[in-house]
């Protein structure tokens, strides 16, 4: 009985003992696995921050040294028409400024400010040169006094209205394309006569009305806009061309014939002349 006994007492102790080891082994590979996950953590959240943090650092070291700087700038297009005080301060804003981190598309929008520059492009060329493509507003008459409008029907207002025998446009801006299409057919016909346009205008009912270069007015009315010039025309050398200088004002606003307004009211209720057209 003493023998088993012993037995027993050996057996549970070499059970315990064993679980006692498996637990050991077992807390050990918890650690050694929580070293590793840990690790693995600290590699990642290094990763990731360096993510960020290299290209921020990268870009702090380029802002402060400023390795390459915009030594050579090249304008493409004319710019004679841009004022040159303007032009050497827009020069100036890229001129010597970090090639790598200047903001193009601000230096874009500085560059649309100015009123004779329609479209713009930037061009980064390594290692140091910006090239500038520059599209200007191609000037087709003045106006009013002030402003000026292009050949696509654009109104500006430049600082400076550059030198020119400029023709004048009037009216409300919406009506812009609709004065630059009758220039053309306009002045082909009076420069039959050797009159030339000074000004064409269109009041807010839509009248037409010229005054030519010789100081004389043309009333035109909002219709029949051709077949009255035509009138005008065919009746100039005969009825008016003579006496031009006395005569303010020629009404065509008529179905049938033409009305003249003269310079000296004396002789204004005498030579009315009307003209049936052919």
């Amino acid at each position: 009985m003493m023998k088993s006994s012993t037995s027993k007492s050996v057996y549970k102790w070499q059970r315990q003992y064993s679980h006692a080891k498996q637990r050991r082994r077992f807390s050990i590979k918890k650690v050694i696995n929580f070293i590793i996950s840990s690790v693995k953590i600290a590699l990642s959240t290094l990763a990731f921050l360096a993510i960020f943090a290299v290209p921020y650092l990268m870009h702090v070291y380029i802002q402060n040294n400023n390795p390459i700087k915009f030594q050579n700038i090249t304008i493409y297009g004319n710019v004679d028409n841009i004022p040159q005080y303007k032009l050497q301060e827009l020069i100036k804003i890229a001129s010597n400024k970090n090639a790598l981190t200047f903001d193009l598309d601000n230096y874009r929008k500085q560059w649309l400010t100015e009123p004779w520059v329609n479209y713009v492009k930037l061009e980064r060329q390594w290692p140091n040169r910006l090239a500038i493509y520059i599209d200007v507003r191609k000037p087709f008459a003045r106006w009013g006094f002030a402003k000026m409008i292009d050949t696509d029907g654009n109104i500006f207002t430049p600082k400076i209205i550059p030198d020119g025998d400029w023709l004048f446009l009037h009216g409300k801006e919406q009506y812009a394309k609709t004065l630059i299409k009758k220039i053309s057919p306009t002045q082909d016909l009076l420069e039959a006569l050797d009159l030339r346009i000074i000004s064409l205008n269109l009041d807010e009912r839509r009248a037409f009305s010229i005054i030519l270069d010789n100081n004389i007015q043309l009333l035109l009315g909002s219709e029949n806009y051709e077949q009255r010039l035509q009138t005008f025309s065919l009746h100039y050398k005969e009825y008016i061309a003579a006496r031009a200088d006395e005569i303010k004002s020629v009404d065509l606003r008529y179905n049938s014939g033409f009305a003249v307004k003269w310079r000296t009211k004396a002789v204004s209720g005498a030579y009315n002349l009307t003209a049936s057209r052919h």
